[in-house]
């Protein structure tokens, strides 16, 4: 994957294992591939993906990174699997996600998902606990979308001073 403009902060695995880790009745073998981040500069990042059909309708076998990028919205982010390659705007990843098959319909696809401005992920507050309770007290941050998904810390732990 690569910018055309701008510069790659970090890239951040999503990565899935196998869907079992054993031979299966009826397999001789088992193989288990090995996704990984090969390489990375402020402009591309290198990938070994190996995904698969899902399973079942329950478990996926997709793979991902997330991409977090400086650039402006006519820079371009492309990606090239198994010899075709595929382009976007930032502009246009901020409107939405673009999907394409690698060979036509019901065949493998690539997804870019939407992209989303750091202010659609972050947030900043202070609080000063001028009263606390016990000589170690502890918070959590609890925090839910627009969409109705929640999320929550693991406990802050604080002692009097």
């Amino acid at each position: 994957m690569a910018l055309d403009k701008g510069q790659l902060i970090s890239v951040t695995p999503c990565f899935r294992g196998a869907a079992f880790t054993s031979p299966q009745e009826g397999e001789t073998e088992f193989h288990t591939h090995i996704n990984r981040i090969v390489s990375t500069t402020n402009k591309e990042t290198e990938l070994d993906l190996y995904s698969s059909k899902n399973p079942n309708t329950t478990t996926a076998a997709m793979q991902a990174v997330i991409l977090e990028v400086e650039m402006p919205k006519d820079g371009k982010i492309s990606a090239e699997f198994n010899g075709k390659k595929f382009e976007h705007t930032l502009g246009e990843l901020l409107e939405g996600s673009r999907s394409h098959f690698m060979v036509g319909w019901l065949s493998e696809a690539i997804l870019f998902n939407r992209a989303m401005p750091e202010s659609c992920f972050t947030i900043e507050h202070y609080m000063e606990d001028t009263e606390p309770q016990k000589e170690t007290d502890y918070y959590y941050v609890r925090v839910r979308q627009r969409d109705g998904q929640w999320a929550w810390s693991s406990p802050i732990w604080a002692e009097r001073v």
